[in-house]
């Protein structure tokens, strides 16, 4: 029964949360555009990784930028450079990140490969 109980006002809790206007989108004037709150993401940015848990040294880059008529934010993720490792570490790494709104009024989703 408490269980029953705390579940019941974390949700109802939910239902009053308060939520901001959403910026106006740059691509569809009038629109509102959910991923400017992650604007300050977009450009290419350099990871170094070294002396982690698989005993990898690794230089790459990540870039965020704007895909698909300016529809979704999308992360390349490429490993550049000298990539120094155990010999079943993968430094061939390259991974992909969208970033987007399923419906108007629903939050963020992403989905990572």
């Amino acid at each position: 029964m408490k269980l029953f109980v705390t579940a019941a006002l974390l949700f109802t809790s939910s239902l009053f949360a308060q939520t901001n206007a959403a910026p106006l989108n740059t691509a569809h004037p009038g629109e509102a555009d959910p991923l400017k709150v992650l604007s300050f993401l977009e450009g290419t940015w350099e990871g170094k990784t070294g002396s982690g848990s698989a005993g990898a040294h690794v230089n790459g880059t990540y870039t965020f930028q704007r895909e698909l008529r300016k529809h979704i934010l999308a992360r390349h993720t490429n490993s550049i450079g000298a990539c120094k490792g155990p010999a079943d570490f993968d430094c061939e790494h390259s991974d992909l990140l969208y970033v987007y709104q399923d419906a108007g009024s629903q939050s963020l989703k992403a989905i990572f490969f």
